[in-house]
């Protein structure tokens, strides 16, 4: 999870490198459409929008460690390896069916699971702005999730599926 954490931190440090590329090739055709004469109305409504667009980017890397950060934070591997690869890799529940070997029940049930420990970890401290399934903001607090949750999984295959992710 660790490794995880810290690829996902070069993932934001790259996508930062490329937002001041991006940001000094505007400002180049900026100068450029200066010298050819451009209305400034029009400059203004470019500059704006690099400004707006600069803002959202950063409002969205700051949205997307706080989420890092709260699944990281619970406490089964099998668990933040679900959220993980589900909400911050984009991986779908089917494919991760197939690379785990598991069946489309065992896999809603992981899923299930995995929101529950997410969800008394979101009631701890919530995210601004974000809208949770249930319509709410900050969420409730779940019971306790119980230790014989892996009964229903066949235990080589969690195994195999916390050795691949650690």
């Amino acid at each position: 999870m660790i490794n995880q954490t810290l690829k996902s931190i070069k993932e934001i440090s790259v996508l930062a490198a490329f937002m001041q590329k991006d940001i000094d090739d505007i400002n180049t055709h900026l100068e450029d459409l200066k010298k050819a004469g451009i209305p400034s109305n029009i400059l203004q409504k470019i500059i704006s929008y690099r400004q707006k667009t600069i803002a959202e980017r950063e409002h969205l890397l700051e949205k997307r460690t706080e989420i890092i950060n709260r699944i990281s934070r619970v406490d089964d591997a099998l668990y933040r390896r679900f959220l993980m690869a589900r909400y911050v890799d984009g991986m779908s529940c089917k494919k991760l069916a197939e690379e785990l070997n598991f069946s489309n029940g065992d896999i809603t049930k992981l899923s299930k699971r995995a929101h529950a420990a997410f969800k008394s970890i979101r009631y701890q401290q919530s995210i601004p702005g974000l809208q949770y399934h249930d319509g709410s903001k900050t969420g409730s607090a779940s019971s306790a999730l119980s230790s014989t949750y892996r009964d229903d999984y066949n235990e080589k295959q969690i195994d195999l599926f916390q050795d691949m992710w650690q």
